[in-house]
């Protein structure tokens, strides 16, 4: 087998090579051991004892005296005597956590099991998948504030009328006719959609890019074994070198999403009467695609619900 063949494996397997280690970014333990469980009849393994112990038996004394007639000691006695012995033992215990064991043994089962899948387009939803490329992660919630500062709603305003004129027109009309009727002036989009940002779920978003896909994942803080924060200052955005992300695939890109979707109303409208087929329920069924597309999984993109993002390092 080539040294080429070797690498490649070790990549499929998720396996280390001989000179390192793995570095973990985020580590789903939680998840994780929810699977390793239904591996094991015992359960999830959460501690391992080695123990070691030596001892000393106990021993009798004696001793012996020599004197008299015994030739050339000229009249003279010799004793020689040993004392008894002690006895006792020592034991010696050492405790190991296996937390971090536990993801590396996740992989090495789902490999021995053939439960990976390494080819996204080839993968059903709910199954094992392994993804490498560039990685790029996004917190959100340090923005989560920003909107409601002055400066930044001015300049996300200025930015949608150079962008939109024609619709920034429109608005100069709606509001001119506003004045002359003297009726409050209607909100305007921006004005919502500043309103709505500071009420939305800001979270930390993860995207690996390879060279034939792009793959969403959203994060949990508790998680993260580095925090996003101290990303964000010493990379900005993207992380450089090769990182590999473990995970359940959850969606595929949004192709054929409009006729998803007319089937989901034509479902919703056979409901009996309720909270989705009331007024806040539309509401919601119509901001949902628009929320997700401002602040979640971009319609071309795929989506893992991630378990390990790491590397190899030596």
């Amino acid at each position: 087998m080539s040294k080429n063949d070797v690498t490649a494996s070790q990549e499929v397997q998720g396996e280390a090579g001989p000179d390192s280690v793995f570095d973990f970014l985020y580590h789903d333990s939680r998840r994780i051991g929810s699977f390793l469980s239904q591996f094991d009849n015992n359960g999830l393994l959460t501690a391992i004892n080695q123990g070691e112990s030596a001892s000393r038996n106990a021993r009798r004394g004696w001793s012996v005296e020599l004197g008299g007639d015994v030739p050339l000691l000229a009249g003279a006695k010799v004793a020689v005597e040993r004392a008894p012995g002690e006895g006792g033992s020592e034991t010696f215990e050492r405790s190991y956590d296996p937390f971090w064991t536990n993801a590396v043994a996740f992989l090495d089962i789902l490999t021995e099991r053939g439960m990976i899948m390494p080819q996204l387009e080839n993968a059903n939803l709910g199954q094992f998948v392994l993804v490498r490329g560039w990685l790029s992660i996004l917190d959100l919630a340090v923005f989560k504030h920003a909107w409601e500062l002055k400066t930044v709603q001015q300049a996300i305003r200025a930015g949608a009328h150079q962008n939109s004129p024609e619709v920034a027109g429109n608005r100069q009309e709606r509001r001119s006719q506003a004045r002359q009727q003297k009726t409050p002036r209607p909100p305007s989009d921006e004005d919502i959609t500043m309103e709505l940002m500071t009420i939305l779920p800001h979270t930390v978003h993860a995207t690996i890019m390879t060279e034939f896909e792009t793959v969403w994942a959203n994060l949990r803080d508790e998680f993260m074994v580095t925090p996003s924060s101290e990303i964000l200052l010493t990379h900005g955005a993207s992380l450089p070198g090769d990182w590999a992300m473990l995970g359940v695939l959850s969606a595929k890109p949004d192709f054929g999403a409009q006729e998803h979707q007319t089937r989901m109303a034509e479902l919703g409208a056979a409901l009996p009467p309720g909270v989705m087929n009331s007024a806040i329920g539309q509401l919601m069924a119509t901001m949902s695609p628009l929320i997700r597309t401002a602040l979640g999984r971009p319609m071309g993109a795929y989506a893992v619900t991630p378990l390990l993002i790491f590397r190899e390092v030596s």
